[in-house]
């Protein structure tokens, strides 16, 4: 917590001003008009001091009048509804687009930003005096991304300057996901015969293996010397394949069931984590080998733990290894039910009513949204103890504090991605006009237009947005643009580490570098 320091405590002089005693003086004999005299003077000396120290002592504690002293208040309204901030038109680059640019991106002058926008009626306008009495948050490393479970996906870093083209390879297809490390971008694509993994060198674009499957494909990951990928069967299995990064060769796979949602997820150690609607398991992605770490009606992940929902009692275990942690009773959350967790309580959306339960069974607060029988779109919790409840009706976001379950703020935007990007909490409201929304208040960050359908838009601290003109790159502190580049028939972006690849329509990829 951060607190202006005091200069003093109440009661005492301020430093470096010790008390006035002159020293006494000796008449001289004979001499009584100057002994008289003298006297005098030094009465009025001490009656001066001792005045001055009861003024000093006074002022000095009253707290309305210590030096340096910042009155704390909090930057968290009540009940603060933020208006979305009316979408800014980006204007085209007035640079003509190269005979290449079907394919590649031409660097264009950035748009001129447009002024930062006002705070929504009822919020304060920032400051820069700390008025908050919760810490900021500021990742340790790296930006990352908040899923709705709670698990967090680490960013790359970002592109700060406008960036130029470095290859453009041709991959036939509908790319499904793109994944990259220091040399290497492995690239999803779904055909008209099945699926298949390209991997290009990351320098120059040329192929360094290409590997065809029979069926889908999920996202890929790529960890240490192995590429990992989901394979999409007719059947109600899935194949889960490892290949070797340098040469592409199938090193091994195995089958596991797949409800609909199977798909990989690359942990901070290396490891896999492989999670479905209703169950996670962790792959080591030397062997292939599966341990089950939970299953259950409904899985949620956190930061270092899973839970599984099942028949009213929510289960906890390691992520590491899947050791039960912890088990409690809910109750019956309903088709339309969500939870999220920490170590100290379980929060629990039953279809009408949010609420929260700690670990010894007792019901702690509720929150009853304005709508009757409001669908959650998303619970999430934040750094700071605040829970987002983004729902499908007119509640928009509401954020509570996890602990009492009381309001800090509402907003209109439905939140779909949480995220933390250099130090500032940003709420991304989906679909385009893309709204940015401080999660600390709820207030309107800003607004563009992002005509991307899938991809990974974010690196730490920049969006990468789609336009008819190219794309832009817009600050997530601000919301302002930051720099554009120039592309025609442009699909998608990807943002990996060392760049940005870029799908266009005629079935050819580029990296921004």
């Amino acid at each position: 917590m951060f607190r202006p320091d005091q200069l003093g405590l109440p009661g005492q002089l301020p430093p470096g001003l010790p008390e006035a005693r002159p020293a006494p003086q000796t008449p001289v004999p004979g001499d009584t008009t100057r002994w008289a005299w003298g006297l005098l003077a030094v009465g009025l000396i001490a009656a001066l001091g001792v005045g001055g120290a009861l003024f000093l002592l006074r002022a000095d504690s009253n707290p309305d009048v210590v030096a340096g002293a910042v009155p704390a208040t909090s930057t968290i309204p009540a009940a603060a509804p933020a208006t979305p901030v009316a979408p800014t038109a980006t204007p085209g680059p007035d640079a003509t687009a190269t005979p290449a640019a079907a394919t590649a991106a031409t660097p264009a002058e950035p748009p001129t930003p447009g002024a930062t926008p006002s705070p929504p009626a009822g919020v304060p306008a920032a400051s820069g005096v700390p008025t908050s009495d919760q810490p900021p948050f500021v990742p340790e490393e790296e930006g990352y991304l908040l899923s709705d479970s709670g698990g967090q996906e680490r960013l790359p870093a970002p592109v700060a300057s406008a960036p130029s083209p470095a290859w453009t390879t041709a991959l036939p297809g509908d790319v499904v996901g793109v994944t990259g490390d220091e040399d290497l971008v492995v690239v999803a694509v779904d055909t008209d015969t099945g699926g298949r993994l390209d991997a290009v060198e990351l320098d120059t674009g040329e192929s360094r293996w290409s590997a065809p499957f029979a069926g889908g494909l999920s996202a890929p990951v790529v960890t240490g010397e192995t590429v990992v990928v989901v394979q999409r069967t007719e059947g109600a299995d899935a194949r889960v394949v490892g290949l070797d990064r340098q040469a592409g060769k199938e090193v091994w796979s195995t089958t596991t069931p797949d409800n609909g949602g199977l798909f990989a997820v690359l942990l901070d150690d290396g490891g896999v984590l492989l999670g479905d609607v209703d169950r996670v398991d962790r792959l080591d992605p030397l062997t292939g080998e599966l341990s089950a770490l939970l299953s259950g009606e409904l899985v949620r992940r956190g930061s270092d733990a899973v839970a599984a929902y099942t028949d009213g009692t929510v289960r906890v275990a390691e992520l590491a290894d899947g050791t039960p942690r912890d088990e409690r009773f809910v109750g019956p959350i309903g088709e339309d039910g969500d939870f999220v967790f920490t170590d100290e309580r379980v929060v629990v959306f039953d279809g009408e009513t949010i609420w929260s339960i700690n670990t010894v069974g007792q019901r702690e607060w509720d929150f009853t949204p304005t709508e009757d029988a409001a669908q959650v779109r998303h619970m999430v919790l934040i750094p700071g103890g605040t829970l987002l409840a983004s729902f499908a009706g007119g509640d928009g976001t509401v954020a509570l504090d996890v602990e009492t379950g009381a309001v800090r703020w509402r907003s209109p935007v439905p939140v779909d991605l949480t995220g933390a990007f250099d130090g500032v909490l940003r709420g991304v409201g989906a679909p385009s006009p893309v709204q940015l929304l401080d999660l600390l208040d709820g207030s309107g960050v800003g607004s563009f237009l992002d005509l991307g359908a899938s991809g990974t838009p974010f690196a730490n601290g920049l969006y990468y947005a789609v336009t008819d003109e190219g794309l832009t790159a817009y600050g997530m502190a601000d919301g302002q643009p930051v720099w554009a580049v120039a592309a025609d028939g442009l699909l998608d972006r990807h943002a990996i580490p060392g760049g940005i690849v870029l799908t266009n329509a005629d079935g050819t990829l580029t990296l921004l570098r």
